[in-house]
């Protein structure tokens, strides 16, 4: 194992195949569509036919910047294009649900924002309505999208990590003193875990190639926080035999203090450590750190590579990424660490699977 090994790992998403023009339609014109979405798209010469918003003006604000061709007034409007062949889901949780299911019975593929939903029993609603349809379904789950996340995944699956039996990721931030960055999120009971923690669970799942078959979590809030929601959280996942992985992250910092993460993903083989964007690999019985230079970026280089991956799903048939079904399982998790901080105790992930029909 060497760094010009490691660095020649397919990391970065290539389409693998030529794609036809997207006709894209997105529904949602908010910061994510405006700072991350539309140059992602555009990045990656992904044609965009028409946007939908609630508030029209912020709508057409956004297809002038981004030469979109139409500004829909309504959701039939925009499905009644012909022209527009996928919709892009950015709105928030409350709405998608029946977004989704119009949209899916006009024979739209689907990707929806992470998380695919804020309760497991609407995902599996969303789920079985693309089901119903006979839609493409995926969920914009970036991170598996971003260079250092995928790099350790990519480690894992080519067998130089050997078999991964622990991982640990660690996030700290400061959502709660930026309020209006999400404020239909102020209120909500729930935000850590569901919010941003989905996205460490799923990567976990990601990388082990699995889900947990158990969880354990508390969670916490900051004296006088502005957010209702759960802002801080432990999570310890139990992948089975000799295989665990935890979560420390918080969203309850002060503005002083940056946003930083970190990860690590240790194998028999090897072990890889990510902290902001760069990584560290140490080959098993060697003192040899490797620190192979990544290429890419997680913002909007993974928005490009999501809609990438789900347009050439769309286009070859094949699962995309992170298809609808599978994303239930991540959800289900994220269910499980809720229940056992609500009552102290561990609890199977296969409760959750049965109770929700999944």
């Amino acid at each position: 194992m060497d760094t010009a090994t490691l660095e020649q790992l397919p990391y970065r998403w290539k389409p693998a195949h030529d794609l036809p023009p997207a006709g894209i339609g997105i529904v949602g014109a908010g910061n994510i569509v405006k700072n991350v979405h539309l140059p992602a798209y555009r990045a990656g010469g992904f044609r965009v036919e028409a946007i939908h918003d609630a508030d029209t003006a912020k709508a057409q604000a956004l297809a002038q910047a981004f030469g979109i061709p139409r500004v829909a007034r309504s959701l039939d409007e925009l499905l009644g294009l012909p022209e527009v062949k996928v919709v892009d889901v950015a709105i928030p949780g409350a709405g998608r649900l029946e977004v989704v299911r119009q949209a899916a019975a006009s024979g739209r593929h689907l990707l929806v924002q992470k998380p695919l939903a804020d309760t497991l029993a609407e995902a599996r609603e969303i789920v079985l309505a693309a089901e119903k349809a006979g839609v493409v379904l995926a969920v914009n789950q970036n991170a598996r999208m971003a260079p250092d996340y995928r790099f350790a995944a990519e480690m894992a699956r080519s067998g130089l990590l050997g078999g991964v039996f622990y991982a640990a990721h660690l996030l700290w931030s400061n959502h709660d003193q930026m309020p209006h960055h999400a404020p239909w999120l102020t209120g909500a009971e729930r935000y850590q875990i569901v919010q941003y923690g989905v996205h460490h669970i799923d990567l976990m799942r990601f990388w082990f190639g699995r889900t947990p078959q158990a969880v354990v979590a508390q969670i916490s809030r900051r004296p006088g926080q502005q957010f209702r929601g759960d802002m801080m959280a432990t999570v310890a996942l139990d992948f089975g035999g000799e295989a665990q992985a935890s979560l420390i992250e918080t969203n309850a910092l002060g503005l002083s203090r940056p946003a930083a993460r970190q990860f690590e993903v240790a194998g028999t083989a090897a072990t890889v450590r990510g902290e902001d964007g760069r990584v560290s690999v140490w080959p098993e019985f060697s003192r040899v750190e490797l620190r192979p230079a990544l290429e890419g970026s997680w913002f909007p280089g993974a928005f490009t590579a999501v809609m990438g991956d789900f347009l050439e799903a769309v286009h070859t048939g094949r699962a995309p990424m992170a298809a609808g079904r599978d994303n239930l399982e991540t959800l289900a998790v994220v269910e499980a660490a809720y229940r056992s901080a609500e009552t102290g105790k561990k609890v199977a992930v296969e409760d959750v699977r049965r109770e929700f029909a999944l």
